[in-house]
């Protein structure tokens, strides 16, 4: 199970979002597509790009500013390589995915298309974790995906509304994450949660703001999983729009008024057991 299936599949969740969230609040003014899609893979795309805007923030954030990154997914799955390549296949992207932190942060000053190749390379090894199948140890960069991610990677440089003046967690993980399976974010500015949306459509669609809620939730419930726990509630969420270069934020005071997230967060806690037990997990 994971936080997006159960928000996704969920009937009583849902109908408690619908019920005590602000629709209204969460409606935004669509802008103009800077990046279009080139290719047939969005969500390679959107993997790649992850990695990096992630690596991309963090080099031009104010020196003052605190930055908690934990292993990436890619640097996570070095050990599963020698499962799916030969021992020297499984040497050579080990070396290269251990070595693609700090050198995509050094490319992108003096050699962008270097390090949106290497992105390619984390994108492509998180298959190993979320679809061993699609893993190619033969794998190249794919001309059509650089040109599209070197688009988005030049509108996001200059897309406003990314500061932080204390701290910044890349790709934050719950305490809480355990209770649903696994849930992380993309980003926290200091108590704005980011989600980062590679999509055609700039709309703040109901499941978008639905899932930052149940990441809310998740805050709740232990705060981000790092010692001590950092548990500042959140008083913004915002989607970035990577297409479009807008990032979208909403208060959280308007999303939820009055007492509404905290009876979605009892909702959410009390109606978990049961979905557990229907979707067959603990048997």
């Amino acid at each position: 199970m994971s936080l997006t299936r159960y928000l996704e599949k969920h009937t009583p969740i849902r109908d408690a979002f619908k019920a005590l969230h602000n629709a209204e609040a969460r409606k935004i003014r669509p802008w103009a597509m800077l990046a279009p899609s080139l290719t047939k893979n969005p969500s390679f795309v959107g993997t790649a790009f992850d990695y990096l805007a992630r690596i991309s923030l963090a080099s031009r954030l104010p020196e003052g500013v605190t930055i908690h990154s934990r292993p990436w997914v890619a640097e996570t799955c070095v050990n599963a390589l020698e499962w799916r390549c030969t021992k020297t296949q499984a040497r050579k992207w080990k070396k290269l995915i251990l070595g693609a932190r700090e050198e995509i942060g050094a490319a992108l000053r003096s050699d962008a298309p270097r390090a949106i190749e290497l992105v390619q390379f984390l994108a492509h090894t998180d298959y190993l974790l979320r679809y061993p199948d699609g893993f190619d140890p033969d794998f190249k960069p794919s001309p059509e995906v650089t040109t599209e991610l070197t688009a988005l990677l030049r509108v996001f440089e200059v897309a406003k509304g990314f500061d932080a003046r204390e701290i910044c967690f890349l790709n934050p993980v719950f305490a809480a994450s355990r209770e649903v399976g696994g849930a992380d974010a993309d980003l926290i500015l200091d108590t704005t949660l980011i989600d980062f949306k590679v999509v055609k459509n700039m709309e703040a669609a109901f499941d978008y703001v639905l899932q930052l809620a149940g990441y809310a939730v998740l805050h709740g419930r232990g705060g981000i999983a790092i010692d001590p726990p950092y548990q500042k509630p959140f008083s913004h969420v915002g989607i970035y729009y990577a297409r479009h270069g807008q990032l979208a934020t909403w208060r959280m005071s308007d999303i939820f008024q009055s007492a509404g997230f905290d009876k979605f967060g009892k909702m959410f806690w009390e109606e978990l057991p049961h979905w557990k037990q229907s979707a067959g997990y603990g048997r």
